[in-house]
């Protein structure tokens, strides 16, 4: 696991009370993101997954996410997925 990805986790745990095992579900290495975004850092699965909602206030938690974690930053793939790019 990167310490992108692990970083990631964490901060998840920490901010939205997130178990470790919750959060190895839904943030993955770029691999195991089912081709969604093969160039980022980690991949983050938002249904169901994590409390990130793209129609709700997922742009501020994702700011939020990326504050915690202390690297990168997160951006929409689509409705379902986010991913962690370099600052």
């Amino acid at each position: 696991m990167t310490q992108v990805v692990e970083a990631y986790r964490k901060a998840a745990c920490e901010l939205w009370g997130m178990t470790p095992e919750a959060a190895a579900k839904g943030i993955v290495e770029p691999e195991d993101g089912n081709g969604w975004a093969p160039d980022a850092l980690a991949v983050i699965f938002m249904e169901g997954q994590t409390p990130m909602d793209y129609w709700g206030d997922g742009e501020a938690q994702g700011f939020k996410l990326a504050a915690v974690a202390g690297v990168g930053y997160v951006e929409f793939v689509n409705a379902a997925v986010a991913a962690v790019y370099p600052a």
